[in-house]
């Protein structure tokens, strides 16, 4: 990937159903390739001149009542007949949800960036090093000693602090604070008020000068450290290391109003839904995918490739390559056996009373 700001891609709609297909890679398995496609559309909002998609057997249902012209299918779907008696055309991919991700990547124009160079109501230290192509919106801060790789774009009202490094084709949606020493790798990407390198949440119990009880803040020295291709969504917090570093990982996707404490490490490949609670010093392995609303204590360790559920509560450590859920979090299989165990226990309970037996 380039580190400058992404050019207008090629392909427009209105398009037809062959040259869709030939954008995705995928195949006409029939109907007219000169179908015309004007929009995209969920199965049941589409038109006659609308592409749909139907990636898992589940949704076939929802086809047979679409009115969509052309149908992008995964491989081994059946789709059923469609209730107008209308045989779309079909594009056969290996998976549909990836298919159009392509297509809507091809046909989404590019983000209006400011234009290049310093706004005049942006305010640069004259020590920092700013790349070519970069753009700094108004109202903008960029502190001492920072250095803005080739092709970054701080829209309007993003600070960086001091000694800060964002690499190349960085984005900074509005309200962005990158706090000091941060370091961040290239094609970083933070949607609106994502806060990188603030204070870590320690507080002690202690005694004042009076001997009046008081908590004592906890300083933090540590920094924030990311890689490459990393995704921060709108209002996600990033907290520095107490001393050592917060760590995020190659190609991780984090969703919005995500907490993520000091010293927290976060592996490559790793996706965070929304509304996760992460407290210091929990280490989540690569490839872990985590559902929205999970709550981590202090200190846990999520083994590489682990799916967490939506909700979860992880009190311990999860072992690799698990599917874990519930409160607190554990094995799919013990949830289960747990959740048959209640659901019998009235049953049991009538049956033990009309033998004589009480608990």
């Amino acid at each position: 990937m380039s580190g400058t700001p992404r050019s207008e891609p090629d392909f427009r709609l209105p398009a037809d159903a062959g040259a869709v297909a030939a954008l995705v890679g995928g195949e006409l398995e029939s109907g007219d390739a000169d179908a015309r496609i004007t929009a995209l559309a969920m199965l049941h909002e589409a038109e006659p001149t609308d592409l749909s998609f139907v990636a898992v057997q589940a949704w076939a249902g929802r086809y047979a009542a679409s009115r969509a012209g052309v149908v992008m299918a995964s491989r081994g779907v059946q789709l059923p007949p469609r209730a107008d008696g209308h045989h779309a055309p079909v594009i056969r991919v290996a998976d549909a949800d990836l298919g159009m991700a392509r297509l809507l990547e091809a046909i989404t124009p590019a983000d209006e960036a400011p234009a290049a160079g310093v706004h005049a109501q942006a305010l640069v230290d004259p020590t920092a090093d700013v790349g070519d192509g970069v753009s700094i919106g108004p109202g903008c801060t960029v502190g001492p000693r920072v250095r803005l790789g080739d092709g970054c774009v701080l829209h309007a009202g993003s600070h960086v602090y001091a000694d800060a490094v964002i690499g190349p084709g960085g984005t900074l949606w509005p309200g962005v604070v990158i706090r000091e020493r941060t370091r961040i790798g290239a094609r970083f990407l933070a949607h609106a008020n994502v806060v990188i390198g603030g204070d870590g949440f320690g507080f002690r119990g202690d005694a004042g000068d009076d001997g009046r009880p008081i908590i004592r803040k906890v300083p933090h020295l540590g920094n924030v450290v990311i890689g490459d291709d990393v995704e921060l969504g709108a209002c996600t917090c990033v907290d520095k290391g107490k001393f050592g570093s917060t760590r995020i990982g190659n190609q991780t996707k984090i969703d919005n109003h995500v907490q993520v404490g000091h010293n927290v490490v976060i592996g490559d490949l790793v996706v965070i839904s929304g509304c996760c609670a992460i407290a210091g010093s929990c280490v989540i392995g690569d490839g872990v995918m985590v559902g929205g609303a999970t709550a981590f204590a202090d200190h846990v360790t999520i083994g590489p490739g682990t799916k967490l559920a939506g909700g979860s509560q992880v009190m311990a450590d999860v072992p690799a390559g698990v599917e874990w859920g519930g409160i607190p979090a554990q094995h799919f299989k013990d949830r289960i056996r747990q959740e048959v165990a209640v659901r019998k226990l009235p049953d049991l309970l009538k049956r033990l009373k009309r033998s004589g037996l009480e608990l």
